[in-house]
């Protein structure tokens, strides 16, 4: 299924569209993320949550924040085909549950080294 998306609801979009090598990559990044994160647009009620996500996704991955708050406010209007929208307390569950697995991964893997290396000496 492809990712289909609109900047045409956004205010002024013409000046993000007219500004692509500044705005561009901050829209399609967005875009993208929007499939990570669970929402399908940016909306006066949800972009806080919109940019949080992001940040956190970018945070737990071990990168800097791409995105301000004034990029996403600036963007409010822009949707995808995403859907539906996960609602905020099961998308964090379903992100805490994914670090943790991977917590619980490496420690598994630690753990085995830690048993060769025994077993060795």
């Amino acid at each position: 299924m492809s990712l289909d998306w609109s900047i045409n609801k956004v205010r002024d979009w013409e000046e993000i569209a007219m500004n692509i090598e500044d705005e561009g990559d901050k829209t399609h990044h967005m875009i993208w993320m929007t499939m990570v994160i669970q929402l399908g647009g940016v909306t006066k009620d949800n972009w806080k949550d919109f940019y949080t996500r992001c940040a956190m996704i970018d945070i737990l991955d071990g990168n800097d924040i791409y995105l301000s708050p004034e990029d996403v406010h600036r963007r409010i209007g822009l949707n995808t085909n995403v859907y539906p929208n996960e609602g905020r307390v099961k998308w964090t569950n379903r992100v805490a549950r994914r670090e943790y697995d991977k917590v619980v991964q490496n420690a598994v893997a630690y753990a085995n080294e830690l048993d060769t290396v025994e077993v060795s000496q």
